[in-house]
This record gives C-alpha cells, structure tokens and sequence, in this order.
C-alpha cells in the first residue's frame, strides 16, 4: 500500500533539503524536538500555529506557501495538486539559495 504525505508534510521536507538542513537543525533553530519536525514531515502530526511562522521564516518564506490549498468537502484533488506544485516550484525559486529579508528576522 502506498504511503501519501499531507502537501504540509511534503512542502516542509522539500524545504529543509532545499536548506541542506538536518531535521535536527530545523528543531534547533525553532524550539522544537527533531521528533516533531520528523512526525510533520511524515504528516503524523502538523505543526503549531506559532511554530509554522518560525518555519516561514526559517526558510524565508510565508505561511501561505507552506499550507495546502484547500481542505475539506468540494475540494478539487486534482485542482489543489496542481496549484501546491505551482506553489512548491515557486517557492524553491524565491527561497532556495537566495537570501531572503526573512533571514534578519530573529525566531
């Protein structure tokens, strides 16, 4: 049986190999266990409201680009895939080796 990743999930461990970070060094910079960043990347769990702004601004991003289009009853699977991947392939571009004014804002 096939495992899925919550897009969360996958958008955090995309973002923190994009960093060349360890998912130690992710708990260190924001406060947290390396057991926590482990379970939201597997999407066991999701993280705190406070701690995905520290993960926003970690990787010098938004809290926007990390959530998942749309949840719930209606939504469109096919239609959110295809904007997370818009969105995920955005986001490595605005993030990924570039500085970012997030860097200077202290966690």
């Amino acid at each position: 049986m096939k495992e899925t990743t919550s897009p969360l999930a996958a958008n955090l461990a995309g973002l923190r190999k994009c960093h060349q970070y360890s998912q130690e060094e992710v708990a260190e910079k924001i406060g947290v266990t390396r057991q926590a960043v482990a379970k939201w990347e597997n999407g066991q769990s999701a993280p705190a409201t406070g701690n995905l702004f520290r993960l926003a601004a970690l990787f010098g991003t938004t809290v926007d680009l990390l959530l998942p289009v749309q949840e719930g009853e209606g939504a469109d699977p096919a239609r959110q895939a295809d904007i997370l991947f818009s969105k995920s392939d955005e986001l490595q571009r605005q993030t990924c080796g570039r500085p970012s004014f997030w860097r200077n804002w202290r966690l």
